[in-house]
């Protein structure tokens, strides 16, 4: 089903009621999928898997999936550095960083 909203505000209201863990699961389901499928389009498909799994980052214990989206925040890194995009290289980099301790 989709949705759509009238305007940004009610969107931002709407997503202000979901918890803070449903959200970061919603996140974390969405970059999976999204990366599942990247076939169709893998440069475009890191940038948002990795937006995603950034978002719900905070709910993962395991450490070897710490250490993949580590990886995939690694991989943002470098393709945003190559198209000139220093700053969010950095942001990658850094959510990367934070991820492994």
């Amino acid at each position: 089903t989709d949705y759509t909203f009238a305007h940004d505000q009610i969107q931002q209201v709407a997503y202000s009621l979901i918890s803070e863990n449903e959200r970061g699961k919603m996140h974390f389901w969405i970059g999976n999928q999204v990366w599942a499928n990247k076939h169709t389009s893998p440069e475009k498909a890191l940038f948002i898997a990795v937006g995603q799994l950034n978002k719900g980052a905070f709910l993962i214990d395991e450490t070897h999936q710490r250490i993949k989206i580590a990886r995939l925040n690694l991989q943002a890194a470098q393709k945003s550095k190559l198209l000139g995009a220093f700053v969010p290289a950095a942001f990658y980099l850094n959510a990367g960083m934070s991820l492994l301790g």
